[in-house]
């Protein structure tokens, strides 16, 4: 195991630079010097030269620019950047806030935003898991139903819709919780429930669809046969095979809900890293594009990790890659 997890390690400065490479070429087709925007303060254009070796072009001298001139400003624009970001893990400066960097404004953003989201994903594991098991020990009766209404309606609607039900329901109609800001519990409700909302629904339908397979298997009848009560028999034996669909749904969900939901930190005022990433592409600001995504690739990277080794752990029978 130890083989295969530095396997993966070493692999993953290797996917890290091809999203890089992808992120700033996308960021290149929109038109003159990458992380320099019409926007960007003066010092900060001045800084960026000095650092990334890049030279300022005027509006006129970007449009007379040829596609060899455009080429090696970029060229020179990438290996300054990715230099810088090797040696020092300078992600570079923000054209939005003068005075800060973008691993500054990540480094404030983003606990919150994995706040906000481990509060969602336990909510989504605990009531995902436990709609989907009632749901599949009571097959085809009344809760089954509603669990199956209930997932179908949380995969449907979108967040938007989502929270802004939650927000009339208890910040206006019942003023339960506040209707959005950050720093108090109470504002943290509201915007978890939102966000574990859809990922509750997948679990559930993930969970019901396990336990219908694994309840129906010879090891189970013979559990029951012996006289084991139901309740161990599901938590017990049937539990940790039927877990492992989730399992596999939980790596790249457990990334996307740490990060934080674009749509949910702005609905509820939320200052986390999808707000910021939301503002970066409104403004242009390149840099805090690229620093986002590179943050989020390495947490949905290590969360797939993470997911295989729990994927053996739960079934010694699954081999990792490389294992005899």
């Amino acid at each position: 195991m130890t083989a295969y997890i530095l396997r993966r390690l070493i692999q993953l400065p290797l996917i890290l630079l091809v999203i890089y490479t992808v992120t700033f070429a996308l960021i290149s087709m929109h038109g003159g010097n990458p992380f320099v925007g019409d926007k960007t303060p003066a010092e900060n254009k001045k800084l960026i030269a000095e650092r990334y070796g890049v030279i300022i072009r005027s509006p006129e001298e970007l449009k007379d620019q040829t596609f060899a001139q455009r080429w090696a400003d970029n060229g020179r624009m990438y290996w300054g950047f990715l230099s810088r970001l090797v040696v020092h893990g300078d992600l570079g400066l923000s054209s939005q806030f003068e005075d800060m960097t973008v691993s500054e404004i990540i480094g404030h953003a983003l606990p919150r935003s994995l706040l906000l989201g481990a509060f969602a994903l336990c909510l989504s594991v605990l009531v995902g898991c436990t709609l989907g098991i009632l749901a599949g020990v009571y097959s085809h009766g009344p809760i089954d139903y509603l669990v199956t209404v209930y997932a179908l309606i949380g995969i449907s609607l979108p967040l938007f819709v989502i929270g802004a039900v939650l927000l009339w329901m208890f910040a206006f109609a019942w003023p339960l919780f506040p209707v959005g800001g950050w720093g108090s519990p109470s504002q943290l409700v509201l915007p978890g429930v939102a966000l574990s909302l859809p990922f509750t629904a997948y679990i559930g339908r993930l969970m019901r669809a396990g336990m219908l397979d694994v309840l129906s298997q010879d090891h189970i009848r013979t559990a029951r046969a012996k006289g084991l009560p139901g309740s161990q028999v599901v938590l017990k034996h049937a539990f940790k095979q039927a877990f492992l669909p989730v399992m596999s749904f939980l790596g790249p969900a457990t990334a996307s809900i740490l990060t934080g939901s674009f749509v949910v930190e702005q609905i509820f005022d939320v200052p986390g890293i999808g707000r910021a990433f939301v503002d970066s592409v409104t403004s242009k600001d390149y840099a805090l594009i690229l620093g986002t995504v590179l943050i989020y690739s390495t947490l949905l990277i290590v969360a797939n990790l993470i997911v295989d080794l729990a994927y053996h752990w739960l079934d010694p029978r699954i081999h990792l890659e490389g294992q005899p």
